[in-house]
């Protein structure tokens, strides 16, 4: 066997422990901002999922109410119209639930049972056009068949209107309807109606 001075094991030279420590300094600190962006990039990105999440319900939610208004509007017969209008005055709102009460009127209701009045709407066309977290706006294209015994057999109308919404104790109701095949009064303002 042959002995040296030298140590078998020698450690790094000192300069050389000096470049691998601030090489892992750096590393730590490479490794610790990809940590924070990667964190950040997960709670911006959990946002926008929460977020995408609520329009979502919003949307979904407050179409419902539409298209159940919509049902509601364009269809009924003789033995359904009382209910369905008591529907739709349950799905209104502010001025529009004091235009429904007027309009949907016990007389009108007795009016279309005395004229066996019976109509059949399909939706054609329903678009959000407009949305918050407490409104929303539609625009429906509808198109109704209807007769009674004045008439010589189904007529049919197309119906094109903008229904606005607004969220009221967690319920969405329909706070106006206005008809885009009515003209307008005179005065050139457009008017709501149901």
């Amino acid at each position: 066997m042959i002995e040296t001075d030298e140590d078998p094991f020698p450690g790094p030279p000192a300069s050389g422990w000096l470049m691998n420590r601030r090489a892992v300094t750096v590393l730590l600190i490479v490794a610790l901002a990809g940590v924070c962006g990667t964190v950040a990039f997960g709670l911006l990105w959990a946002h926008d999922q929460s977020k995408h999440a609520s329009t979502s319900r919003i949307q979904a939610d407050s179409r419902v109410v539409v298209f159940n208004f919509l049902r509601d509007f364009t269809t009924f017969d003789p033995a359904t119209v009382a209910k369905t209008f008591t529907d739709i005055q349950a799905l209104s709102t502010g001025t529009f639930a004091n235009q429904a009460k007027t309009e949907f009127s016990p007389q009108l209701r007795q009016q279309l049972q005395a004229a066996g009045a019976s109509t059949q709407g399909a939706l054609r066309y329903l678009e959000l056009q407009s949305f918050t977290s407490t409104t929303a706006g539609y625009f429906a294209d509808v198109v109704q068949s209807f007769s009674n015994n004045r008439t010589s057999g189904p007529q049919s109308d197309e119906l094109r209107m903008v229904i606005d919404l607004s969220l009221v104790k967690g319920q969405w109701k329909v706070s106006g309807v206005t008809s885009l095949d009515t003209p307008a009064p005179s005065g050139g303002s457009s008017g709501s109606g149901g």
